[in-house]
């Protein structure tokens, strides 16, 4: 748990902080989860105020999660922590290694991976993907 967030929680919030407002099947896709337990973890978020569920307009079938403030500002403030713990664990890997991994990963997932070995930095404004 990373500041009272399960792993599926601290995902998602990472997800909709990369990519913006998301249906729920597409935050699913990138964290690897069924449809019902995204509704679980959205319905956690949205309780402790996180994230807010807007549905579309022309098709109310579509459910789009989205942080808020509040969801936004503590993402930023708990990922540089987290984002540093991963530096740690993947630090032994040489840049050859790191880049086995990615095409590994890429095997795996090659539509939605994320990078494993990229740096993702937290800002108040956004986060920016860097190489």
């Amino acid at each position: 748990m990373v500041d009272g967030l399960t792993a599926s929680q601290f995902s998602t919030l990472k997800v909709l902080r990369i990519h913006g407002p998301l249906a729920l099947r597409e935050i699913a896709k990138y964290i690897l989860k069924t449809g019902g337990n995204m509704t679980i973890v959205v319905d956690n978020l949205e309780r402790d105020g996180l994230v807010v569920r807007d549905r579309d307009t022309e098709d109310r079938r579509i459910v789009y999660v989205r942080l808020t403030q509040k969801g936004e500002e503590l993402f930023d403030r708990i990922y540089p922590e987290h984002l540093e713990r991963i530096r740690q664990a993947m630090g032994g890997l040489t840049d050859a290694e790191c880049e086995q991994l990615m095409n590994l990963l890429n095997k795996l997932s090659p539509a939605d991976q994320d990078v494993a070995c990229t740096v993702v930095e937290a800002s108040s404004d956004h986060i920016a993907q860097t190489a």
